[in-house]
This record gives structure tokens, C-alpha cells and sequence, in this order.
């Protein structure tokens, strides 16, 4: 083992903060960097200079400082407008920065990007360490060809790759031949040790989460449709565009809901918290997803939250009771926001033990040491 003071580590992500576009996996790099640095290790996040992919904004390249992390941007090129179609410019750069670092560890997808990334670390024969955030699913006879030819032998070359969940870990045991996969979940700092009582919140029941396909905010406002049919209630919209944001106006338009539905857009990490810590009721109605970072956050505020049976985590969360989990139609989630609207204690139970989850079993402090553990790092 490695002693952890000689250790430097590179964390790969394709965007970083400021920018939110990306989602999850920045979260979880930030989170990951953070919790390694308290550890004694040298961390730096090396990433692409892109805020916003559509609108082609970008960030310095070189080196700074985000809350107390080292970053590297890189230039790169968008000839598509999309994720895919990012190339990188600075080459050499990104090779001279690679070569002082002795433990790589790339938050992956099938993005030209990460893949540029693996194919330079094992290159400079650095340990190189996968996380595929559920990205691999999909399958198309493209995307098959190129996971024959190219992602499969990335994952394989890996020191290990980093399955969310055993969901995760038998599809790419099974897609990609993998023996070298193991189980790191999403982690989150629990930030404030006191809650406001949970009848001192305020009434708002809240959706926040990037306004894309698989977050299905589009059952989140069919459910309100049902509910403010029938009394009075207080709905609010949060995040960033991800393809939805006109259909959202164009629904509280067309329906005269405009007083009370409201969409707020993007918000910060500290004002999502802020957020999370004062709203009745979270609904995270998405579609499949492996392993939501947002409702780790609603978790770790002890907000009550709602989710559909589709969650990949949603066995975990009902059978610690930590969420209440529903099927992925309108009336089902609105029959279950009714519930938790009118039952206190049912809030309070599902508020303590999402505090629970988060503390006993998937803390950032107890994800870390799972790191350093795969690392082969000597605490």
C-alpha cells in the first residue's frame, strides 16, 4: 500500500463547477475530491472548460481554485453542440498533467471525452479507476459496436470499475465479461446536524432536479393538475434546462396554473440545500435512474420524499423506509403526495430515517474510505 502523503490523485469529469450541466457525476467528483483531500491526499479535478454546452460558454482554461479544490480545464471544441461531439485541443497539456499524477480514477460514459481520458492513462501506465454512473445501459448496434471495440477494453484494463449497485454490477458483468467490478455507492455530506420540526416547514412541495426526459417532471405536473383540482396547494419547479423547461411553461400556461405552480430554474448547491430544508414535501418521479445524487440531498435534509419504483435505489429506500416509493403514474403520485401532506407523522418518520440512510450507510466519510480502500492507499 501507498502511503497517503505521496499520493496524487486526478479526478476526471467532463465538466466540473460552475458548471451544473452534467449532473450527478459532478456532484459525486466534488464530493469524492473533497472527502480524499480531508484525507491527506493531493487531489486535482481535471476537466473540460464548458459551462454550457448548447450555448458554447466556456470557463478559463488553466489552473484555479473551487472551494478549496484544485481544478485544471482544458480546452476543448463542440462540433456538435452536444457532449458528443467534444474534442479536446490541448493534448500535450492534458499528457503533462497526467504524468505527475500516480492514481487516475474517470467519472465515464461513452463520451469521446472520458474515453480520451482512459486511453491517455494507460498510455502513461497510470492506475486507472472507472465509474460508469449507470451511463452503459442504453444499447443501440452502434453503441454495441463500439463497447466491443473500445469501452469494453477501457473497463477491462482498469484497476476496477465502479458499479453503483448490484443492478449495476451484474449488467456490466454481463455486457462487458468484467471481473474486475466493484460496489461504490453514491455518498453526501450531512451538513446540519438540527432540522427545523417538520410542521414548522413551509407548505411547498417541490421538484428539483434537471428539467430533462428522464426526470419526468411531466408526471411531477400532471400529479399537481389532479391535486389542485381538488383544494389548495403550493407546487414549485427548480433546475437547470435539460430539454423540458418549455414544455413546463408552456403546461402551467395552457392549464391557468401560473399561481401555483412556478418554475424557478437553475439554483445553487447552497441554495438547493436551503431549499430541501424548508419544503414540505420532494417528488423525484424519474424514470430508471441508477443512483440520484438530488434525492441524497432531499435525504440528507430530512426532507420526506417521493420516488417511483423505477429508482434504482427504490428497494433501499422502502426497505429502510426512508422514502415513500410509488408507481410512475400521475394518480399514484399524486394519491401519495395527498398522503404525506396530511399525515405529520407519517413525514416525521420518513424524515428521521432518510437522515438514517444517509448517516449509516451512504455518508461521503463512508464512501471515502471505500475509495481509499480501492485505491490501495495506506491511511
Amino acid at each position: 500500500m501507498q502511503d497517503c502523503k505521496m499520493v496524487k490523485i486526478g479526478i476526471f469529469s467532463i465538466t466540473f463547477y460552475p458548471s451544473v450541466e452534467y449532473g450527478g457525476p459532478v456532484a459525486v467528483a466534488a464530493n469524492h475530491a473533497k472527502g480524499l483531500q480531508a484525507r491527506g491526499l493531493d487531489v486535482k479535478i481535471i476537466t473540460s472548460d464548458i459551462l454550457e454546452i448548447k450555448s458554447n460558454r466556456r470557463l478559463p482554461v488553466g489552473e484555479s481554485q473551487n472551494e478549496e479544490l484544485k481544478v485544471c480545464r482544458f480546452r476543448t471544441a463542440n462540433t456538435t453542440k452536444s457532449y458528443r461531439g467534444l474534442i479536446l485541443y490541448d493534448y500535450i497539456k492534458l499528457w503533462r498533467s497526467i504524468r505527475d499524477i500516480d492514481i487516475c480514477h474517470v467519472h465515464f460514459s461513452r463520451e469521446p471525452l472520458p474515453v480520451l481520458f482512459c486511453f491517455i492513462i494507460l498510455i502513461l501506465r497510470k492506475k486507472l479507476y472507472v465509474q460508469t454512473h449507470g451511463m452503459l445501459y442504453t444499447s443501440s448496434f452502434l453503441k454495441s459496436v463500439l463497447d466491443r471495440l473500445i469501452i469494453g477494453r477501457v473497463l477491462s484494463s482498469a484497476e476496477a470499475v465502479f458499479a453503483l449497485h448490484e443492478t449495476e454490477k451484474k449488467y456490466l458483468k454481463s455486457r462487458f465479461s468484467l471481473s474486475n467490478i466493484e460496489l461504490l455507492p453514491n455518498g453526501i455530506e450531512i451538513k446540519n446536524k438540527e432540522l427545523s420540526d417538520i410542521q414548522d416547514r413551509n407548505e411547498k412541495i417541490i421538484f428539483l432536479a434537471r428539467l430533462s426526459p428522464r426526470k419526468r417532471v411531466d408526471l411531477f405536473l400532471e400529479s399537481a393538475k389532479i391535486l389542485l383540482a381538488e383544494g389548495e396547494y403550493q407546487f414549485e419547479i427548480y433546475g437547470p434546462d435539460g430539454g423540458d423547461a418549455d414544455y413546463v411553461n408552456e403546461f402551467i400556461a395552457n392549464n391557468g396554473l401560473g399561481h401555483s405552480i412556478k418554475y424557478f430554474g437553475e439554483v445553487s448547491n447552497n441554495d438547493s440545500l436551503k431549499i430541501f430544508q424548508n419544503s414540505k414535501i420532494y417528488v423525484l418521479p424519474s424514470d430508471n435512474e441508477p443512483f440520484p445524487m438530488s434525492l441524497l440531498e432531499a435525504l440528507s435534509c430530512g426532507i420526506p420524499s417521493i420516488i417511483t419504483d423505477s429508482n434504482q435505489i427504490s428497494d433501499l429506500v422502502m426497505e429502510k423506509e426512508s422514502a415513500l416509493v410509488c408507481r410512475g403514474a400521475p394518480v399514484e403520485i399524486a394519491d401519495a403526495i395527498r398522503y404525506l401532506s396530511k399525515n405529520d407523522s407519517a413525514r416525521k418518520k420518513i424524515s428521521e430515517n432518510g437522515r438514517m440512510l444517509i448517516r449509516d450507510k451512504l455518508s461521503a466519510d463512508i464512501v471515502t474510505s471505500k475509495l481509499v480502500s480501492a485505491y490501495g492507499v495506506k491511511q
